[in-house]
């Protein structure tokens, strides 16, 4: 897996107006290797060695309003190829942007990477809506290698 300083999946992603109906995938999709093989011919998986934890980080640029119960569900998902993530891919992690979530709502989560199939080797962030439409919502979302570089100022951080 290729590492870099800035693993962003969204960056200041615009989410307003989306509903039920609606599943967004995030504006890049991360490549993690894995059709390199070594000189033995053997396949480099996507494993980030001794670097440590990898976290997946997801923070609200602009307030989450909505009306009723404007909850987001947001997914980690991984799949062996890049097009048409958000069907038939691997979700593995998931969680819920509540409606009135504040700018600056920072969550963070540990990457399960024993949750990944083998074969995975793009990463996503996916989006499905809410039951009533959400209004306002911009989000951001990456991949760091441990909780050391989150930098707390940014706002709450959830769990």
């Amino acid at each position: 897996m290729y590492m870099d300083k800035m693993l962003e999946m969204s960056d200041a992603q615009d989410l307003s107006g989306t509903s039920s109906a609606q599943e967004v995938v995030s504006t890049d999709i991360l490549d993690l290797g894995g059709s390199e093989k070594n000189a033995f011919g053997t396949a480099i998986l996507a494993d980030p060695g001794n670097a440590g934890e990898l976290i997946w980080h997801v923070l609200i640029g602009v307030a989450h309003t909505g009306g009723g119960s404007a909850a987001v569900t947001v997914e980690l998902c991984t799949k062996s190829t890049a097009s048409t993530m958000s069907s038939g891919s691997t979700v593995i992690d998931t969680f819920s942007i509540p409606n009135a979530a504040a700018k600056g709502t920072h969550y963070q989560r540990p990457v399960p990477m024993e949750a990944m199939a083998a074969s995975d080797r793009y990463m996503c962030t996916l989006y499905r809506g809410a039951t009533d439409q959400t209004d306002t919502l911009t989000v951001d979302s990456w991949i760091s290698m441990d909780r050391d570089l989150t930098d707390s100022s940014k706002g709450a951080i959830q769990t």
